[in-house]
């Protein structure tokens, strides 16, 4: 959906499905979809670390639902 979007503004994206192909991208748009799902692909690609030293970088990253979720500092419930 959200590349669909931004192919349809006219904005260049890269569909991100592993940790070095982040070094070519200059923002992240983290979209929905299952969280516990997500975090298990995280720790078994090292995306969740590498995404960890993007934001850390102050690279642009913008989370939808689940994206927002795996984003976020703390989650309370169910905590993660």
């Amino acid at each position: 959906m959200h590349a669909k979007m931004l192919e349809r503004l006219g904005a260049p994206y890269k569909l991100v499905k592993h940790a070095s192909e982040l070094a070519e991208v200059g923002g992240l748009i983290m979209p929905g979809g299952e969280s516990t799902t997500m975090l298990k692909f995280f720790s078994n690609e090292g995306m969740g670390e590498a995404i960890k030293e993007f934001v850390t970088a102050g690279k642009p990253v913008f989370g939808t639902c689940a994206g927002a979720i795996l984003l976020a500092k703390e989650v309370l419930s169910p905590s993660q």
